[in-house]
């Protein structure tokens, strides 16, 4: 199962990449196209005006559909592709963190180095004989 975490992280970039142009898009869109809902999400931004209380309603207005309403059925279609690209998201991140926890089960060994500071025929103290077993 180590062996997918190469492929799945490239899934979780690549998904990450789509997320952020579409965000982006997505918020240019509702700002020119629909200004009255974008003040009254709190005008949320990429990078300005970007707090937690403005990416919660922007999240919750994305999972809700709230973009639905607004009757435009180019940016309902492109609201519904961005809803899919975080699902998507969250998705890969469950993935990531089941095959982190199942690939550990597999080998609980953390590093191949032995625990054993000496060989027994070797003293750890200079001088004296090594214990006896």
């Amino acid at each position: 199962m180590a062996n997918l975490i190469v492929p799945i992280v490239a899934l979780y970039v690549a998904l990450w990449g789509v997320g952020f142009v579409s965000t982006q898009i997505f918020l240019h869109r509702l700002r020119h196209q629909f200004e009255g809902e974008w003040i009254r999400l709190g005008k949320p931004g990429m990078f300005f005006n970007n707090n937690i209380r403005s990416s919660i309603s922007l999240m919750r207005y994305i999972w809700g559909r709230g973009y639905s309403r607004l009757d435009n059925p180019k940016f309902t279609k492109f609201g519904n592709f961005l809803r899919s690209v975080i699902a998507g998201f969250v998705l890969v991140f469950a993935l990531t963190i089941a095959v982190l926890i199942f690939s550990t089960k597999e080998n609980p060994k953390v590093s191949n180095h032995s625990t054993e500071l000496t060989s027994p025929a070797v003293s750890p103290v200079a001088g004296h004989p090594p214990p006896q077993t």
